[in-house]
């Protein structure tokens, strides 16, 4: 059997472009946590609503893949609905429940769930609620957190949400805003007002959006001119993309 030493110079090549994994930083208790949606089965599959056989008016529906939805909520104009305001993939469902099995494990639990109305947001941020129980905060729902609101006339109505068993918070009153006025700045000024009530809840905050909303959120919150004020200096903002 031959032997033979490695190149000191190669060794310390490798200690620069690698370090050892160390445990992940624990939350402290008053992060907020930033969360992109889980995957859409329109992301894995462009053209599913045709393929699935989607029929607007009996609601039939037939899976294709094991990866599409296996079951799916009746809505108005199925069709129109479900291209424009997509549901979760079934890996998507799984992912979602993975990264609230990792939130406890952390002890990350969420006493408040934000999240934008769109039905994949919705979805991610119930299946996160279910894993982690009752310990866990309910989902106030607010429009002002969707940087995407070309699907707004579709999304699911308060009713809806209320007959699925969302968990809804009916006590929490969302910003009113012109969802007709899709630019950034109209949709950055709304983020604004949303900010101060993310940092005024007590304990860790999970909010579950769009991946542009993840972005606009964090850079707004760590912004001099934020909303939120002397607070944003404090408060600690994680982000997560599925």
């Amino acid at each position: 059997m031959s032997s033979f030493a490695l190149n000191p110079e190669f060794l310390k090549s490798l200690h620069a472009k690698f370090q050892t994994l160390r445990p992940a930083i624990p939350f402290q208790g008053e992060e907020i946590v930033l969360a992109r949606h889980a995957e859409t089965i329109a992301e894995v599959f462009p053209n599913w609503v045709e393929r699935c056989k989607l029929d607007g008016g009996g609601g039939l529906y037939h899976p294709f893949d094991l990866n599409v939805p296996v079951r799916m909520p009746k809505r108005l104009n199925m069709i129109q609905a479900y291209q424009s305001d997509p549901p979760l993939s079934e890996v998507g469902r799984i992912m979602a429940q993975l990264f609230a099995r990792e939130l406890v494990s952390r002890s990350a639990i969420p006493k408040a769930i934000f999240a934008a109305p769109t039905l994949a947001s919705l979805q991610t941020a119930v299946d996160i609620y279910n894993y982690i129980g009752k310990e866990c905060g309910k989902i106030c729902v607010d429009a002002s957190l969707a940087s995407d609101r070309s699907g707004a006339p579709y999304w699911l109505s308060e009713q809806e949400m209320a007959h699925l068993k969302f968990n809804i918070d009916d006590s929490y009153t969302q910003e009113e805003i012109e969802l007709d006025d899709r630019s950034l700045k109209s949709i950055a000024e709304s983020m604004k007002k949303v900010l101060p009530k993310l940092s005024s809840k007590n304990g860790i905050v999970l909010v579950v959006t769009d991946a542009l909303a993840v972005k606009m959120l964090k850079d707004l919150a760590l912004s001099p001119k934020d909303a939120v004020g002397n607070r944003s200096e404090e408060v600690r903002f994680y982000s997560f993309l599925f």
